[in-house]
């Protein structure tokens, strides 16, 4: 995602890859080299900002794992902001030990009632909308540390949405945490959880 930028470069995922590593590139030398770099203002607010958390948006669970390469590439750990489909790959993240800050929005139900309309439905989308609940209690069950957001969803839904993770199996103490203690180690805000 560009955010405001006007620019059509990179118009490709590897692209913006590329863009990504070459951008931590010039930090590493903007580090190691801070004569040299007299005149590169731009990097300075990145580097004064550095030992902050990092948070990295990703689109989908694949996203992840491409910016996770990054991160342990150029040792800057992200903390990922993800869009709910991670369960499909928690033993994958299992490994890789990231933090990730999930939506408690889950896919709306789909109209069937018009069989053309039905037809056209995949089953990954079918599977997403029935599993996305579970994505929490998957991810906490396999001992990945999540955070959760209420981002993208109607405040007026907040309880009943905690309600239908409780009644899916999710663990409350995994929901609290999710709400409180693991935000703040995020952050660094707090480090001790016994």
């Amino acid at each position: 995602n560009k955010g405001v930028s006007q620019q059509t470069y990179p118009s490709s995922l590897m692209g913006s890859i590329a863009l990504l590593r070459q951008a931590f590139y010039d930090l590493k030398y903007f580090k190691q080299n801070p004569i040299a770099s007299l005149g590169k203002q731009s990097m300075e607010p990145w580097l004064s900002n550095s030992k902050l958390p990092s948070f990295f948006k990703v689109n989908d669970k694949w996203d992840i794992l491409r910016a996770q390469r990054i991160a342990q590439e150029f040792n800057y750990p992200f903390i990922y902001v993800t869009n709910g489909d991670e369960y499909a790959i928690a033993p994958t993240l299992k490994d890789l030990n990231p933090k990730l800050v999930v939506p408690l929005t889950f896919p709306k139900s789909y109209e069937i009632s018009d069989p053309y309309v039905a037809k056209n439905i995949s089953i990954s989308e079918l599977k997403h909308w029935e599993t996305a609940p579970f994505n929490l209690r998957i991810l906490r069950e396999q001992d990945i540390s999540a955070a959760i957001t209420t981002n993208g969803l109607v405040l007026s839904d907040f309880w009943k949405t905690l309600h239908k993770l409780i009644t899916l199996g999710t663990n409350p103490d995994d929901i609290l945490r999710a709400l409180t203690l693991t935000p703040a180690e995020y952050l660094v805000i707090y480090r001790d959880w016994e």
